[in-house]
């Protein structure tokens, strides 16, 4: 596919998965291509996946950042339904970056290696169902990326209403946000599986706002137990707070303009303040090419 042309956005330009090829590029457009709503765009794409990867011997379970497929979007609001779970390693790109120019009105369940750039989605009000939950919600793997664009939960009726992200965490995983404005809710409902299931002795999740706006929210997370390592970067950013959960954790808070200053604290009020460490740090790891540092590693990248 060709890219959106972002010139100024180094950040964008250093995110980009652009050093893997895709296996196979979906055109979605309202007026005609491979597919015209969102949902079937994500069918064809998860199809063409998985064939390739029967192809060649291996399961969906066994992706890696090569076998990475593209729903290239087309300008237009996407009102349907959406019932499919994103496959792994999918790119999802506007074609045309401008601001408001092109939407997905459905919340929407993702996983590990997503890269999202410059398609705004909302939950809309006529979900009538407690799923799904938030404009995102989250399931942690391998590096996620989103950036230009908005995140909005306008579905009153949903399990996460008002809140615009919500998100299961992995241990070692890395989910950065980055120019993403949310526009609905009081706080990131970001957290990672907590309770015992994870390993003091390996690394922690760590999760990245940068140049982020989240006007009366508060840019949260929660490791949901006291012995992981998790970090919480919140660099450039404009909103009402930054709350962390985790006698571990550490939150990096640089640069960014927040109507209450974040503090260390022993209990947390209205998802704001310190668990954990509290530091200005603004070397926050950025994952090039579309893959953290451990991700790398791990798929020998």
């Amino acid at each position: 596919m060709t890219w959106p042309n972002l010139i100024g956005d180094d950040t964008t330009l250093s995110v980009r998965p652009t050093e893997f090829t895709s296996i196979a590029t979906i055109r979605l457009s309202k007026t005609g291509g491979d597919a015209s709503t969102f949902q079937d765009a994500v069918v064809l794409a998860s199809n063409r996946q998985s064939a390739y990867l029967y192809a060649n011997g291996r399961t969906e379970a066994t992706a890696t950042p090569n076998d990475r497929v593209t729903i290239s979007v087309e300008p237009g609001v996407y009102t349907e339904p959406v019932s499919a779970m994103l496959p792994p390693f999918l790119s999802v790109v506007a074609v045309d970056p401008t601001p408001g120019k092109t939407s997905i009105q459905y919340g929407l369940e993702v996983v590990g290696g997503l890269y999202w750039e410059g398609v705004d989605v909302v939950n809309p009000d006529t979900v009538p169902t407690f799923d799904p939950k938030y404009a995102f919600h989250v399931h942690a793997g391998s590096t996620m990326i989103f950036t230009r664009c908005t995140m909005t939960n306008n579905a009153t009726k949903a399990g996460g209403y008002p809140t615009p992200i919500g998100m299961d965490g992995e241990q070692g995983a890395t989910l950065l946000l980055h120019r993403v404005k949310l526009l609905s809710g009081g706080y990131t409902n970001l957290h990672g599986w907590g309770l015992g299931a994870w390993s003091a002795s390996k690394p922690g999740m760590t999760v990245i706002f940068n140049e982020c706006s989240f006007k009366g929210g508060s840019f949260y997370y929660d490791a949901l137990n006291d012995s992981t390592k998790d970090e919480l970067w919140v660099q450039n950013c404009t909103g009402r707070a930054v709350g962390l959960g985790g006698k571990s954790t550490t939150a990096h808070v640089a640069g960014s303009t927040l109507d209450t200053p974040p503090t260390v604290v022993s209990v947390r009020e209205n998802m704001a303040g310190v668990l954990g460490t509290l530091d200005s740090r603004s070397d926050w790891p950025v994952p090039h090419g579309g893959l953290s540092a451990s991700d790398r590693a791990k798929y020998g990248v």
